[in-house]
């Protein structure tokens, strides 16, 4: 039984995971927006920091409220990934369960 609540767990957290990056994409043109991740937490990762090359390549003034498309796209493929990926083993699960009662009756 903890298999299966484990691979409705990995749905639901690849739901969430979609559900962000579809938003911060949905957004992208919205000023002062920042994106967000999938607990709803302002999502800073490697397109988001700001590094000192003497100039910056985003006209925006906030660096937090910059969406790349490249990394949610990471994101939605990754998402993609898991639940997939929990909905094979919640199907084995399901298969091996119905396999076991079988071969009882």
């Amino acid at each position: 039984m903890y298999g299966i609540s484990a691979s409705i767990g990995g749905l639901l957290d690849a739901l969430k995971e979609h559900q962000a990056a579809a938003h911060n994409i949905a957004n992208l043109a919205t000023d002062g927006f920042k994106p967000i991740d999938e607990a709803g937490r302002p999502r800073v990762g490697p397109a988001q920091q700001t590094f000192d090359f003497g100039q910056d390549f985003d006209d925006s003034p906030d660096p937090l409220s910059r969406v790349d498309l490249a990394t949610e796209k990471v994101h939605i493929l990754l998402a993609r990934n898991s639940f997939r990926a929990n909905a094979a083993a919640l199907r084995a699960q399901f298969d091996t369960q119905a396999a076991l009662l079988d071969q009882r009756g």
